[in-house]
């Protein structure tokens, strides 16, 4: 496979052939030497691996003589384009944040996790609430009729005003978020 993941299983043939001789009874010299005639392996077709494409449909070998070489055929399977989307969701509204479009192809690793881009919702004030990919960096599948689709829920956070813990009316509620949302008048 062109991305070094298990191809399918090596096929091996081979053929017989038979000689023969013509010896002079007297000196014992070969005096002639007629092989069988040559022949044709199986033709052996590239089995299909999912999510991949041979190089080679069929490895066919005809009329092949006795004194030939062995014969050596790599087929490479390449892999198919992919796709996969992250769709951020805010539950409280309904509306999509931002949807992440992904490129790659079958069984490979895409480089993007949701990390830097919960990280900045969390910044915002949202929470976290359920992401499809558990985190983890997505992966390309092998199915090319569908592609992927991840989805990061996220809910707004809340803060809860005493007279032990006020808010101070224009300032802003996330003081590592300045230019966030004020705490509103009355609190």
């Amino acid at each position: 496979m062109s991305d070094g993941s298990k191809a399918p299983d090596a096929v091996h043939d081979s053929l017989s052939y038979t000689a023969s001789k013509v010896i002079d009874k007297v000196t014992g010299e070969v005096i002639s030497t007629e092989w069988s005639k040559n022949q044709d392996f199986k033709d052996v077709v590239s089995p299909d691996v999912t999510g991949y494409t041979p190089d080679v449909k069929t490895v066919s070998n005809k009329n092949v003589a006795h004194d030939a070489k062995d014969i050596d055929v790599v087929v490479t399977y390449k892999a198919h384009a992919q796709k996969a989307s992250v769709t951020y969701v805010d539950d409280k509204t309904g509306k999509t944040l931002k949807v992440d479009n992904l490129k790659g192809v079958t069984n490979a690793k895409s480089g993007y996790t949701t990390k830097a881009a919960i990280d900045t919702y969390t910044g915002l004030g949202y929470t976290l609430v359920s992401d499809d990919t558990n985190g983890k960096e997505v992966v390309f599948d092998n199915d090319d009729a569908v592609d992927q689709a991840f989805t990061v829920h996220l809910s707004h956070g809340t803060i809860t005003v005493t007279t032990e813990n006020p808010g101070k009316p224009g300032e802003p509620v996330d003081p590592d978020n300045p230019d966030g949302p004020k705490y509103p008048d009355g609190t």
